[in-house]
């Protein structure tokens, strides 16, 4: 048809369709009711074909949810369709997939799917005959270049095998290179479609109707056209659709001849195949020492003997001998023993006599004299061993020599009598060849297998990592996983999702909205949708009592359940005298039997039992407790037991005291510091003349014991041994500055050390403690420095500087501290004069 004498007709269709024109959607579904057109005025419902198709086995791609099926399709956008569209309970939910592209085609917004970007009306473009999508020609061509194989490709939408390079068609696929205009549908010829009209019933295949609508995108619609069909069976004909799917069915019997020819169907009426005949024939074999029933088949029905494959054993025409070939048919030979014209050997030839005189096949034959000769089965290859007997009848006797046997793999040979060889020689050395996998070696033992197929199935997980490799164990790595869903992909939420055909194994798409699943605690969701089974705990920060409840903790996350405090617990334990000390716990305590100390006090002593918590009063035994013992003025101390002698003589005498100075009874054992039970030495007196001189000279230096060594810590010895001028300096600069606080009327001095890095910084800070003094550091780095402040009440001179005790440490001869003390105390009191 001319496109300029159907101008007129597109222009009414299309004022009708646009008026009545449903709301465009993005997404495409083939499963709408389909409008065929019956006349030019006459309009009929297709509700009822629409539930036909509900039942079609092919379902292609769904879009938006909505399962299509190939041959179904929309209504048709003439001013006939859109009143079958209106007579439609909910039109929206059933639009067709062809109407949809119709109207996206129309409005320009059809998307291409491997550019993403929408396909204009003058920009050619390609079109799949399988899943209908609509893409740039200019992508495909560049989809094509990169992916086909020799002379076919895939469909980047639907992975349809395509044949040929793509070129830009009308949909019907008449007109190349369409042109554009305002008229018709955009990249359609204008004219009629004339496709062949596919049905839903496959196996139906005399459909000869081409589609009537005019050039469209997407599927043509499904053949309705009322033609006469037989029943299965063929006995009776009835008017259907000719697209109908549900077979047409007669009460009758089937009574069609099955393949054996033999027998009829006695099946009901049916359309499928009659399947194979069920019944069975006889079968006899040649030899008839066996009988078979056999399923009736067209091959089986005209064979009546068979070759069981057993030994004949009929007689023989001489009635001595039974036939020794297998089952077989027609008459047996005859019996061989009466054709013999040779001595058993075959070395000499019978005579007419000998001939003349074995008329029986049970008569000996004749022998010679000659050694037998035949070639045993034993032996090299190359030289077997031979009959070492006399011309005899019947075989050979076994062999009484050796052979050197080697085995199949030829990793072994030994020297086997041949008379006691059984079967083949073999070792037990593994093959341990690689097969032809490249990943497997062989194990058989003994292998002399000339290639190594491997035979297992690879079994590894493919690319999706969900379903495994079927093929037969090979090279390399294993194929892309092919499977597909043409199902949208949503995520969690079901916010985003991704427009199918979606390949096996695609993670959901990514969502940027907060989690939407039911949570445990009523806190607001942090994280965004995700596809992990398990939401992340919730870190909301909540206040929580502890297991023992002793205090409330602040900030906790929510998720944690349960909180320590890290104090004893404190919960009464089964002995009702202690308290659970394990850091706060939930409970119970599960301590078992109580193991702590025993806090009852002695009547003697006052110390507590100290034995395993135990019933009832505690034993009488010494005490162990070490108490401080030291002589009168304190200088010496030591530690001795409870139990010790002396220590409860003391204690004793001092009772006695007390109970004559309160002249009553003292329940309580009087509490003592300190046992004064040791003499005093040399060194005493020595202390307390030092005391007595510190006192005149009024030095508030509580020891000036001249064998009390000042502890300095192991940094301040490292540091001395490294740099000992430096300490030296230091030690100088902090003595002066004492000096000059004693002998000054203000309360302290201070001194301020150069700018130092951060170790001669913390050497000064830990002099200073030594001498009594505060120090403070100021400014920040790199200009940072000490000021040390000495307090005239508070500060002194330690005895040795940290140099002089390393030189003690190291064994230097011993040096009077007395001498420096007593020349600066000499200076301070001659300056106060």
């Amino acid at each position: 048809m001319p496109r300029t004498s159907s101008r007129k007709r597109n222009n009414h269709r299309n004022a009708i369709a646009t008026a009545l024109r449903l709301p465009t959607d993005s997404n495409l579904s083939a499963n709408a009711p389909e409008f065929i057109p019956l006349s030019q005025h006459n309009i009929v419902n297709n509700d009822n074909i629409a539930n036909q198709r509900d039942n079609s086995a092919i379902q292609p791609m769904a879009l938006d949810g909505c399962s299509s099926e190939p041959n179904s399709s929309g209504n048709d956008n003439n001013s006939e369709a859109t009143k079958s569209i209106c007579s439609l309970p909910n039109a929206n939910a059933n639009k067709g997939q062809r109407d949809l592209l119709i109207n996206l085609l129309n409005t320009s917004k059809v998307d291409c799917v491997i550019c993403y970007e929408l396909t204009k009306n003058v920009e050619p473009i390609w079109n799949c005959r399988n899943c209908f999508q609509i893409m740039h020609l200019k992508c495909v061509m560049v989809w094509f270049i990169k992916s086909h194989r020799h002379a076919s490709w895939r469909c980047p939408a639907c992975q349809n095998e395509v044949f040929g390079k793509p070129n830009y068609l009308c949909f019907c696929g008449s007109l190349p290179n369409p042109f554009a205009n305002n008229v018709d549908t955009p990249h359609s010829c204008g004219q009629v479609c004339g496709l062949q009209k596919k049905n839903a019933y496959e196996e139906y295949d005399d459909c000869h109707h081409k589609c009537t609508l005019l050039c469209h995108p997407g599927p043509c619609p499904r053949c309705v056209v009322q033609v006469l069909r037989k029943c299965g069976c063929g006995k009776t004909q009835s008017y259907a659709q000719c697209g109908q799917s549900s077979p047409i069915l007669c009460k009758n019997k089937c009574f069609k001849t099955l393949k054996c020819n033999n027998h009829v169907c006695q099946k009901q009426c049916h359309s499928d195949e009659c399947g194979p005949c069920d019944k069975h024939c006889q079968q006899v074999c040649y030899c008839g020492q066996s009988q078979r029933q056999v399923r009736c088949t067209q091959e089986n029905a005209l064979v009546v003997y068979y070759n069981c494959e057993k030994l004949c054993n009929k007689k023989l025409v001489c009635g001595n001998h039974s036939c020794q070939k297998s089952c077989h048919s027609g008459e047996c030979e005859p019996c061989i023993a009466l054709d013999i014209k040779y001595c058993p050997c075959g070395k000499r030839t019978l005579t007419q006599d000998e001939l003349a005189n074995r008329t029986l096949c049970t008569l000996p034959i004749p022998t010679c004299d000659e050694i037998c000769g035949k070639p045993l089965e034993c032996g090299p290859p190359e030289s077997p061993h031979i009959c070492e007997k006399k011309c005899h009848e019947g075989p050979c006797a076994r062999c009484e020599l050796k052979t050197k046997y080697v085995c199949k793999c030829g990793n072994k040979s030994k020297e086997i009598k041949c008379n006691s060889v059984t079967n083949e020689l073999t070792c037990k050395r593994k093959c341990n060849k690689t097969m032809s996998c490249g990943k497997h070696r062989c194990i058989v033992m003994c292998c002399n297998a000339p290639s190594h197929e491997c035979n297992r199935f690879c079994n590894g997980l493919l690319n999706c990592r969900q379903h495994r490799c079927d093929r037969i164990c090979h090279p390399g790595s294993c194929a892309v996983c092919v499977e597909a869903s043409f199902e949208d992909l949503y995520c969690r939420c079901g916010n985003s999702s991704i427009a199918p055909p979606v390949r096996c194994g695609t993670r959901r798409p990514l969502c940027i909205l907060p989690c939407s699943r039911e949570h445990e605690c009523d806190h607001p969701a942090t994280h965004i949708c995700h596809d992990e089974e398990e939401c992340p705990p919730c870190i909301y920060l909540t206040e929580k009592l502890c297991y023992g409840g002793h205090e409330l903790r602040f900030a906790i996350p929510c998720h944690i359940k349960n909180v320590s405090c890290g104090m004893p617990c404190g919960y009464p334990l089964p002995c009702k005298r202690h308290t659970c000390v394990k850091p706060c716990h939930p409970l119970p305590c599960n301590t078992g039997p109580c193991n702590l100390p025993c806090e009852l006090l002695k009547p003697d002593c006052g110390h507590p039992c100290s034995k395993p918590c135990h019933d009832g009063p505690c034993p009488q035994r010494a005490c162990k407790t070490m108490v401080n013992v030291s002589c009168i003025c304190g200088n010496l101390t030591e530690a001795r037991l409870c139990s010790d002698t002396k220590v409860i003589e003391y204690r004793l005498n001092l009772k006695t005291q007390s109970m004559s100075l309160l002249d009553n009874i003292i329940d309580s054992p009087p509490t003592i510091k300190s046992y004064k039970i040791l003499e005093c030495t040399t060194e005493c007196a020595k202390l307390e003349r030092n005391r007595r001189i510190a006192l005149a000279l009024q030095i508030r230096n509580p020891d000036l014991s001249p064998n009390v060594t000042p502890r300095y810590s192991d940094f301040m010895k490292e540091f001395a041994k490294k740099d000992p001028p430096f300490c030296n300096y230091v030690h100088e600069k902090l003595a002066e500055l004492v000096t000059n606080a004693k002998q000054s009327k203000q309360n302290s001095r201070s001194h301020s050390f150069e700018v130092m890095k951060y170790e001669k910084r913390k050497l000064v800070h830990e002099y200073c403690e030594h001498f009594g003094c505060e120090s403070v550091a100021y400014d920040a780095e790199p200009h940072r420095n000490v000021v040390a402040v000495a307090l005239k009440e508070k500060s002194w001179l330690p005895n040795y500087s940290v140099v002089e005790v390393l030189q003690r440490e190291n064994g230097c001869p011993r040096v009077n501290p007395f001498a420096s003390i007593k020349n600066r105390n000499t200076i301070i009191l001659n300056k106060k004069l």
